[in-house]
């Protein structure tokens, strides 16, 4: 499994770094505000990811589950295996 630090750096089962495609991690397509993206298969932190598919860090993030739209905390985990779809969209809600 694909998990990364704070910082986004890849880990692996020890909490070590690890690397990518060299190590056999294997490239899959997501579809992210209809428009096809290619990531690593694995398991990111939902800001991370949101980088690596050129989300604006300051919109919220909802994935396509089960034909609902679930929105997708920032700092939790989405796994990647291909064929995820996702779309962005500007935080609701604010201070009053």
């Amino acid at each position: 499994m694909r998990v990364e630090n704070e910082e986004g750096h890849v880990l692996n089962e020890n909490g070590e770094h690890g690397h990518g495609d060299e190590h056999g991690h294997k490239q899959v397509k997501v579809e992210v505000d209809n428009h096809p993206k290619h990531v690593q298969a694995g398991t990111y932190v939902v800001a991370t990811f949101k980088s690596l598919v050129e989300v604006d860090a300051a919109k919220e993030l909802d994935e396509v589950i089960d034909g609902t739209l679930t929105r997708l905390e920032d700092n939790a985990p989405v796994t990647i295996e291909g064929g995820e779809v996702f779309f962005s969209h500007v935080r609701h809600g604010g201070s009053s």
